[in-house]
């Protein structure tokens, strides 16, 4: 956003469509930039993961950011 608040709803619509495309999926790996703070990064899985009743990709890896 323009204040520097996360999207993240938005994030979970993105993800829920790449899930409509991989249904059986469940896992998927998060590029971690050394500059993302830390809480961005956990708001970031918990995002990806969705929700009791609308689970998206409960099983998050994270890789390393490499520059």
């Amino acid at each position: 956003g323009m204040n520097g608040e996360h999207d993240w709803t938005g994030l979970t619509n993105c993800v829920r469509r790449v899930k409509e495309q991989f249904e059986d999926e469940t896992r998927v790996t998060l590029s971690a930039d050394p500059e993302v703070p830390y809480e961005d990064l956990i708001s970031a899985m918990d995002a990806v993961r969705g929700d009791e009743e609308d689970q998206l990709f409960p099983d998050v890896l994270l890789s390393a950011g490499i520059r």
